[in-house]
C-alpha cells in the first residue's frame, strides 16, 4: 500500500518500479506510475510487487523530486504458496478417502460373508442367487 498526500492539487507524480543497482536503471514494468488529478490532493494505491528485488520510488512534486530505493524481500517459501493451499485442501480429502475406504471394505466383507452363507445354505437359495 502506498499513500501520498500533497498540499497543492494536481502537482505530484509518483513512480515505483523494480530497479537494478548494477546498471542503475529500471529493470521491469512499473508497479505505480500515477499523477494526481487537477483537483486531487492525495493518492492511495495498492499494488503487487512483481519480484523480490530493489525498487525505485520517485516522487516528483511541483518544486522538487525525491528518489528512494526500497528493497523488497520475499520469503523463500513464497513460491510454494499455491502448493501450500493445494496441500491444505488435500489433507481433509485424503482423510475422507481413508474413512470411506474403511466403510467400503467393511461392506465388501459383509457382502462376501452373506454370499458364503447363501452358498452353504439350501439349494433353493442357490437357484435364487443364479437366476
Amino acid at each position: 500500500m502506498l499513500s501520498l498526500f500533497s498540499n497543492k492539487p494536481g502537482s505530484t507524480r509518483i513512480f515505483l518500479a523494480p530497479f537494478d543497482l548494477q546498471t542503475e536503471s529500471v529493470s521491469g514494468p512499473s508497479v505505480v506510475n500515477e499523477m494526481l488529478g487537477p483537483t486531487d490532493t492525495g493518492l492511495v494505491f495498492f499494488g503487487r510487487a512483481t519480484k523480490s528485488s530493489m525498487y525505485s520510488l520517485r516522487i516528483t512534486s511541483w518544486n522538487s523530486t525525491y528518489s528512494v530505493r526500497v528493497e523488497s524481500r520475499w520469503s523463500r517459501f513464497f513460491q510454494f504458496r499455491y502448493g501450500i493451499v493445494v496441500g491444505a485442501a488435500l489433507v481433509p480429502a485424503s482423510l475422507f478417502l481413508f474413512y470411506y475406504d474403511g466403510i467400503v471394505e467393511k461392506r465388501d466383507r459383509m457382502f462376501e460373508k452373506a454370499l458364503k452363507g447363501i452358498e452353504a445354505g439350501t439349494g433353493k437359495a442357490k437357484v435364487l442367487l443364479h437366476s
